[in-house]
């Protein structure tokens, strides 16, 4: 028999109590943005997207050269259109962490590519 015990169903309440005090108080308005309405606007949506995300690659990599201790490197990755950060030890430049893993973006990057081969319109 499942069986709730009070404290979560307590948990649950306030979380719905919460949920409902917001939605009240926050509406969320439709964003009037235009379709692309041929292939080289979605091109071009693209290139600036990417654009913005190199420049902000490169801001958070100025900032982070201020601070001291580890490195933190920002690059970003071209196939995914997203920034890898890469901590590495500033003694020895060995990487400690990386951030979303090589794994991760290796599988991101398979989704990606069987979600286009599956879809290759949108409506």
């Amino acid at each position: 028999m499942n069986t709730i015990s009070t404290y979560g169903k307590t948990m649950a309440m306030d979380g719905q109590k919460v949920y409902n005090s917001l939605s009240k108080k926050t509406s969320v308005e439709p964003v009037d943005t235009p379709m692309p309405s041929s292939a080289a606007e979605v091109l071009e949506n693209i290139e600036q997207n990417k654009a913005q995300i190199e420049a902000s690659a490169k801001e958070l990599q100025r900032l982070s050269d201020m601070v001291t201790g580890n490195k933190l490197k920002f690059t970003v990755n071209d196939e995914l259109n997203k920034i890898v950060v890469t901590v590495v030890n500033s003694s020895t430049n060995e990487v400690i962490r990386q951030i979303p893993s090589e794994d991760l973006q290796r599988i991101q990057a398979r989704m990606k590519h069987a979600i286009g081969l599956l879809f290759d319109e949108m409506i």
